[in-house]
Formats: C-alpha cells, sequence, structure tokens
C-alpha cells in the first residue's frame, strides 16, 4: 500500500487528527455549567485555537450557540469592540434571530455608554433563544495595549454578577484565551482584578496522547523510535508535529526511520538556524526578559521550586516549563528548549557582567532567587582570597535568610565565620546572624549563646548592640530573668543616646532604640508596671519606623484606654499613609504581623467605625490586587471576634465585599454566620445552600452545617413552608449518609428534623418513630462523648430534651419505645424497609440501618 502524505503544514488542525488532552474535557465542563467564564492560559504554539474550535464544533448543537471572536483584529474603542461582538453573532447565526435590525439601530441611537448598550443587546438576543450563547474571546491579550481594555474585561465580570436581577445571564457564559494571567487583564487597580475566571492550562501531549496522535497520522514507528521522539518533544504538539512530519517524509522517500535519525532530524529543524516555531519565539521572549534568563539560571541550579508563582507563570506563558498540574517540580519541560535555551547564549546575551558583580547586583535588587545560584556557581570555583570571599559569602546567607530557607542560610554563616581576632566587626556580623537563625528554627538556647559570643567580644558596633536587643528580647521570655532582660536592654539605650547626644542619631541606631524600649515596656506590663509601660511605649514610638510605630501604637490601645481611639487614628494614619503590608516577611517581634492587623481592625470595629471602615477597605483592596486573592483573612477576623460581634461583622463583611470576593471558601464562612442575623435569612441561605453542595464545599460538610439546615429547617416550619422543609430535610439526609465518619454520626439531629417536619404535617406516628430514633442516637453520642466543631454534649443535650418534651406530649397516640430505658444490642425490633419489607432481628444488627433511615422502626419485642 502506498503511504500518502498526512501531516501537511496547516494552521488548523483536521479533526481526524485532533487529540483531546484534559483542556478539552475541563473546557466542555465549564461550558456545560456556565457558572463562571473559562480562560485557557497557555503558551504561543501549544494548540489554543484550534482546542476552542474542537469545543465549538462539538458543543454546537440545539443547546448551545457558539461565537467565535479573534481580539488580535484592532479596535478603536469600546463600543466597536461590544459591537463587534454582536455582530459576529448575527453574522454567524442569522436564522436564528429576527427583527434585531430594528432594535440594534435603535439601541444605538440612545447614546448610552458602551457597557450599557451591550448589556441591553445581549439581553434582547438571549431572550430570543432558549439556547445557551457562549462568547468566545480569542488572543484577549491582544486588549492589553488598548486604552479600553478595563471596560471590556469590567463588562464580562459584571455580567456573572447580574444574573440575580436578570435570569437571562444565566444562558450566557464566556470563553476567553491569551497569554496573560487574567489579574492582568485589567489595569486600573482601583477596578476589582479580572479573577473569576476558571484558569484552563492546555499542556503537552502524554505518553499516551502522543501515541493516540501518531495512530491517528498512521505512522506506525519502531518502538525505540517511538521513545526517542517523545525523548526530544516531551509531547509539545507544535515540535511533535513537525518531526513527526519531517520523519514523514522520510517514509515517503524510502528512507529508514531510526532513534538515529530522529536526532538528526531534531538537530537540523531546531538546533541550526533556532528559527523555526516555537523556538524562535521562545528565545525571542527570553532575550528580552531578563526575569527569564534568571530563571532558567535558577532551574539549571536544580531550585526552580524556590521560584515566586510570578515567575513561574511567566516561564509558563513562554513556553518554558509545564503548567502547575503537571506537578511541583520545575524544569525546563523538553531537551529542544534546554539545548535552545544554553548556558552560552545566555551569557552572549548578558555581556561581559562578572558572575560575583552580577550576583551582587540581583543581591541589591532584592532578587534572592536569582542571586543565590550566580554565588554558589562563582564560590565553588573562586580563588579570591578569604577575606574577600566573606561579603559573598554573607550575602549568600541572608539571601537564604530572606527565603526563610533557615538552615541554609545557617550552614552558609558557619561556613565562612571568619577569626575574631582578625576581623572582628565581619565576625560580630556573622555569629549574629547565625544566632538569628537559631532563633526562627526555634533554637532558642543556641541562639542565645551565640549572642553571647558577640556580646562578650565587646567590639562594640552596630551587630554588638543588636546582639544585646535580642538577646534581651530571649531573656525576658522567661520570669525568672526579667532583670537580665531589663539590664541588658537598658544598657542599650543608655548607650547609644549618649553616643548620640549632640548628633542625630542614625536611623540603624534608631530601629535599635526602638525595640529596646519596647522590650522594656513588655517586662513592666508583665510586672504590673502598667503606666510604666506606656511611658516606655511612648519613648519607643519617638524611634520607630512606620512599622514599628503601628506595633508600638497597637500596644498602647490596650494599655492607655482612656485615648484609645487617638492611638487607633495613629495605627490607621500610619498604615494607610505608608502603604504597610502585613502579609510581607516578619523580620522581628516588631514586624506588623497580619494577626496585628487584624486584632487593629476589630478594635476599631469596637471602638470607632470611621477607622474600621477605613481598615477594612484598605485590607480588602490589597487582597484583591493579588495574582491569586486569598480571603482567609476574613475567616481568621470572624473567628477571633468577640462571640456577640461574630454576627454583626459578618453581615457587615457581607454588605461590603459580597458581590468581589469570588472565593467560595470565604463566602461560605460569612454566609455561615449570616443566616442566624435574622436579617435577609432566606437570602443568604439560598446562597449558602448553593455553594455548599457543590464541590468542594460537599466534601467538607461538617455538624456546623447540620445545625445551619436544621436552623432553616425549623424556620421554614414555623412560617408553615412545609413542603419546603420537607425537601430541605430530606436534602440534609442524604448529604449527611455521604459525608465521612464525623460528619454522619449525627445523623441523629436529622432524624429529628425529619420527626418536626412529619409532625407539621400531621403524620404523628412517623414523627414519633423519627423523634424515637433521634433520643436513641443522641443518647448514645453523648454516652460516648462524641461532639464535633458546634454540637457539644450541650448542644445534644439541649436537642434531646426537646425531643423528650415532644414524645411527652405524643406518645400516648402510639408508644413505639419506651424511652425510660435504653435499648439492648441484643432486643429484638422489628422494622419496615423503604421496599415494603419487613425484617424482626437483634436491635444491633438493624441498628446502622435504622439510625441511616433506611428502613422505619415498627416496634419491640
Amino acid at each position: 500500500m502506498i503511504r500518502k502524505r498526512i501531516l501537511h503544514p496547516t494552521t488548523i488542525i483536521p479533526p481526524e487528527l485532533y487529540v483531546e488532552r484534559e483542556a478539552d474535557r475541563q473546557l466542555i465542563d465549564i461550558i456545560s455549567h456556565a457558572g463562571r467564564p473559562g480562560y485557557i492560559l497557555v503558551s504561543r504554539q501549544m494548540g489554543k485555537t484550534n482546542l476552542l474550535l474542537h469545543v465549538k464544533q462539538k458543543m454546537e448543537n440545539i443547546d448551545n450557540i457558539f461565537v467565535y471572536v479573534d481580539l488580535s483584529v484592532k479596535f478603536d474603542n469600546a463600543s466597536d469592540c461590544f459591537r463587534n461582538i454582536v455582530e459576529t453573532l448575527v453574522a454567524t447565526h442569522p436564522f436564528r434571530f429576527s427583527h434585531y435590525e430594528q432594535f440594534l439601530a435603535k439601541n444605538r441611537s440612545l447614546g448610552l455608554p458602551p457597557h450599557k448598550e451591550h448589556e441591553a443587546e445581549l439581553l434582547f438576543f438571549l431572550k430570543q433563544v432558549r439556547e445557551k450563547i457562549v462568547i468566545i474571546l480569542d488572543e484577549v491579550d491582544s486588549l492589553k495595549t488598548s486604552s479600553f481594555s478595563d471596560q471590556i474585561f469590567a463588562q464580562i465580570r459584571s455580567i456573572y454578577f447580574s444574573r440575580i436581577n436578570y435570569p437571562q445571564f444565566k444562558n450566557l457564559t464566556y470563553v476567553l484565551s491569551g497569554v496573560a494571567e487574567p489579574v492582568d487583564l485589567i489595569k486600573n487597580k482601583d477596578i476589582s482584578p479580572f479573577n473569576i475566571g476558571e484558569k484552563i492550562y492546555l499542556d503537552d501531549f502524554s505518553v499516551e496522547e502522543f501515541r493516540v496522535f501518531l495512530s491517528k497520522a498512521k505512522l506506525n514507528f519502531k518502538e525505540d523510535v517511538v521513545t526517542r521522539i517523545y525523548y526530544w518533544t516531551q509531547g509539545n504538539p507544535r515540535i511533535t508535529w513537525d518531526i513527526c512530519a519531517a520523519l514523514e517524509l522520510v517514509l515517503l522517500k524510502g528512507g529508514d526511520v531510526t532513534p538515529a535519525r530522529v536526532d538528526e532530524e531534531v538537530t537540523n529543524f531546531y538546533l541550526r538556524q533556532f528559527n523555526v516555531a516555537p523556538i524562535d519565539h521562545i528565545r525571542t521572549l527570553v532575550s528580552e526578559n531578563i526575569d527569564l534568563r534568571n530563571a532558567i539560571t535558577v532551574i539549571r541550579f536544580n531550585k526552580g521550586d524556590s521560584l515566586s508563582d510570578e515567575v513561574k507563570s511567566k516561564l509558563y506563558l513562554a513556553g518554558i516549563i509545564n503548567s502547575p498540574i503537571k506537578g511541583d517540580r520545575v524544569e525546563i519541560k523538553n531537551p529542544v528548549i534546554d539545548l535552545a535555551l544554553s548556558d552560552e547564549w545566555l551569557n552572549a546575551l548578558e555581556g561581559a557582567i562578572p558572575i560575583n558583580e552580577e550576583a551582587l547586583n540581583k543581591y541589591a535588587a532584592g532578587q534572592y532567587i536569582s542571586a543565590i545560584p550566580l554565588f554558589e556557581k562563582y564560590l565553588a570555583s573562586s580563588n579570591m582570597p578569604y577575606i574577600e570571599e566573606i561579603p559573598l559569602y554573607m550575602a549568600l546567607g541572608i539571601s537564604y535568610l530572606k527565603l526563610h530557607k533557615f538552615q541554609q542560610a545557617l550552614d552558609v554563616f558557619k561556613k565562612v565565620e571568619p577569626d575574631f581576632s582578625t576581623a572582628a566587626q565581619q565576625f560580630n556580623e556573622c555569629v549574629y546572624y547565625q544566632a538569628l537563625c537559631d532563633m526562627k528554627l526555634g533554637k532558642n538556647s543556641e541562639a542565645e549563646e551565640n549572642l553571647k559570643r558577640v556580646i562578650s567580644g565587646a567590639f562594640k558596633e552596630y551587630y554588638y548592640y543588636a546582639a544585646k536587643v535580642d538577646y534581651g528580647y530571649l531573656v525576658s521570655l522567661h520570669q525568672s530573668r526579667y532583670d537580665d532582660g531589663a539590664q541588658t536592654v537598658n544598657s542599650v539605650i543608655e548607650e547609644i543616646e549618649s553616643n548620640y547626644k549632640s548628633s542625630p542619631v542614625p536611623e540603624s541606631y534608631k530601629d535599635l532604640l526602638a525595640k529596646s524600649l519596647y522590650i522594656k515596656s513588655e517586662i513592666d506590663l508583665k510586672r504590673n508596671r502598667t503606666n510604666d509601660a506606656v511611658l516606655l511605649l511612648e519613648r519607643s514610638r519617638k524611634y520607630a519606623n512606620p512599622v514599628q510605630k503601628a506595633v508600638v501604637d497597637f500596644g498602647l490601645v490596650s494599655l492607655d484606654v482612656d485615648n484609645i481611639k487617638s492611638h487607633l487614628r495613629n495605627i490607621r494614619d500610619v498604615i494607610i499613609g505608608h502603604g504597610l503590608d502585613p502579609d510581607e516577611d516578619e523580620d522581628d517581634f516588631l514586624s506588623f504581623s497580619k494577626d496585628i492587623f487584624k486584632r487593629v481592625i476589630l478594635e476599631a470595629y469596637k471602638h470607632d467605625k470611621f477607622i474600621y471602615n477605613d481598615l477594612i477597605t484598605y485590607r480588602f483592596k490589597q487582597i484583591s490586587k493579588e495574582k491569586n486573592p486569598s480571603y482567609i483573612f476574613f475567616d481568621e477576623l470572624i473567628d477571633a471576634c468577640d462571640p456577640g460581634d461574630v454576627i454583626p461583622l459578618s453581615l457587615d463583611i457581607l454588605s461590603r465585599f459580597e458581590s468581589e470576593v469570588v472565593d467560595k471558601s470565604a463566602l461560605l464562612s460569612l454566609y455561615r454566620m449570616s443566616i442566624f442575623s435574622g436579617t435577609k435569612t432566606d437570602v443568604y441561605f439560598q446562597k449558602y445552600f448553593s455553594l455548599i453542595l457543590q464541590e468542594p464545599a460537599k466534601n467538607e460538610f461538617n455538624d456546623f452545617d447540620i445545625v445551619i439546615f436544621l436552623y432553616q429547617i425549623e424556620s421554614l416550619i414555623r412560617r408553615d413552608r412545609v413542603r419546603d422543609a420537607a425537601k430541605l430535610s430530606d436534602t440534609l439526609a442524604e448529604t449527611v449518609l455521604e459525608s465521612d465518619e464525623n460528619t454522619s454520626r449525627f445523623f441523629p439531629l436529622v432524624s429529628w428534623s425529619r420527626a418536626q417536619v412529619q409532625n407539621a404535617m400531621d403524620d404523628v406516628e412517623n414523627a414519633i418513630v423519627s423523634a424515637e430514633l433521634a433520643a436513641i442516637g443522641m443518647r448514645k453520642l453523648i454516652a460516648e462523648k462524641k461532639t464535633g466543631m458546634v454540637v457539644n454534649a450541650a448542644h445534644l443535650q439541649s436537642r434531646l430534651n426537646a425531643i423528650e418534651d415532644f414524645l411527652s406530649r405524643f406518645r400516648h397516640k402510639k408508644p413505639v419505645i419506651n424511652q425510660q430505658r435504653k435499648l439492648g444490642r441484643n432486643e429484638l425490633v422489628t422494622v419496615k424497609y423503604h421496599d415494603g419489607t419487613i425484617v424482626t432481628d437483634k436491635f444491633k444488627r438493624l441498628e446502622t440501618d435504622i439510625i441511616a433511615q433506611k428502613c422505619d422502626l415498627i416496634s419491640l419485642k
């Protein structure tokens, strides 16, 4: 049989050659549910356009209308862009819509803002069809250079939040695709970031997918050839296609395809001129971006895992590494790309800067991840005199310290420790940093010994005094050593203030004075000398930098109760005025931590709502600007507040930020508490309900959620909405039975909810059975001391009391079980299963089915 060429050069992959990947399945799921826009995040030449077109062809039917729009086409303004989307919808589906010409002409003559005009047009078309409209926006990163990009992405974002007012928008969803992170799409930081999209990573072919491709291309290579191709490509779709196409030509010319021939084709095609895709594009990106070049150096030193998420994202979008879902190990994705980005080529780009100078430049710029491999590479082969190497080793150790790699830092500082007699200042610095690492590692005894080594030398420079401050801090942690701590830091205060009587105190020494006075105030506070502690804090504040002032002022809040509002105003002004970020590294005990910020906000909530408003808004804006916003701060805030403030604080946060928070876990926590407020209970419960039954939240369903369901069921019964209560009780039963053992053991609470529903429906006999089952289960939980997050012994006893009161009123109607005694394990009982089967057996054999409500208890023998 004569073979015909199959792998022709092409832009759009023929359907018969297309290989589905995990991204296809994820995109189909996102479109089907339409809960959030999908965002395909991928580098060039990875097949994203083919993915979009394939899914469009696969799903476009009576249920879906697809609109594909290429945004690389330039538009003059937002209005033109919006109108192009609508006109593409009409042009590609001319027979689905009617009377639109008159509507569009009229709507566009009203002079509405572009987003309002577009919203009205979308609603018009959605009302005409029952299908879901899926708008695919390809090359969205092209809009980043336009002046109106924020309007486009903000409008898309608002569509999903407008579903509450316009249910038609539930039948509209978007799929975006580009080579920019979603949060980078909106440039104006005062606008909420585009963080509602669900990321879809388009990764290389797996080995199995690669074999599917070979099968579709009818390439029956020997196994050693298949292995060699995959070695080089690691499944990169563009490289795979091109190499296989070249090998196909070898076959067509009657040649023999061997592993050696694979190597030859790869070398000729990619590793001589470097001018074909995707290698040419990758090398261009690397040549223009120093962060990428530094990151490649880091990866080659097997330290890729230490790169920041931002840098990893840049590497992924450049096509150099795989996506996060492929694993935590960060490495260059295949040998073709690795060889194309050789060290020789990278060094040529950097010019003739000596590696030690480059390392110091990175260090000075705070680029510690990039600096470390350069320091290590240089020091491994350095011929410098030892005394000249010390600053490089110190910079290397501090780089590790800044990255919280404390043991590695300690190892470096121990290795380089100089002799005190020849380099006293460098000795002090090195040993002080050893002590600092010890403290970070929780080895306070070792830290104390190292600090003593510095202090005993009496070579009085900055690190000598810094060692005394930290020594004073460590010993002040022990009541028996308060005097030692106070004397140590007091000597620092006296000596520094004496040394600078007639000249300004340098900033570095001000830092030490602020810390010393703060430590001394803490000691006085522990000795119940509150007035002295306040005076020392006020002195500390005079020397403190902005970060330290926030901490010192918070100390004054708790001590100087007569001036709480004044101190809170000071903290607010310092935090907002200096843009303090509690997420930054905490270097010492006077760092402005997230815990302190949280406590400041709670104090403001209690004492001054205006200051609270400023601080909570500032904190929310900080979180929203993050690449991957995490709203756990608000969970922690609610957990830490006074019990009486939990519900009103939850309501306040919801009222301010509900539409902005996209983190489901954070919203669940807020909804949980707000349900008990008595304000808009049904609204909050419905929102909670829609989230808690989705994955992964459903997997975390716990006893608190059972109590929330019970609260709502009882509320519905009181308002005569018994059918709604019954449905909710059934859902609760199903969910609890599917939960883990820690939650399902509280099924007796579900039985009690069912009893209340049955009683409300005048089904008294079954209500009594359900109540008795609940009583049996609750007695067992109480006896075995089984409790949960909120369901404790008191909660169970309260419920049991209510059940017994219920039974005491209705037992005469059907005395099913003697509630005055506990059922014996071997006692005979009769049950009726839901299929009508009646079984009589020992209670121990039927207990599980009874508790799970798989059968009804009829009688006892």
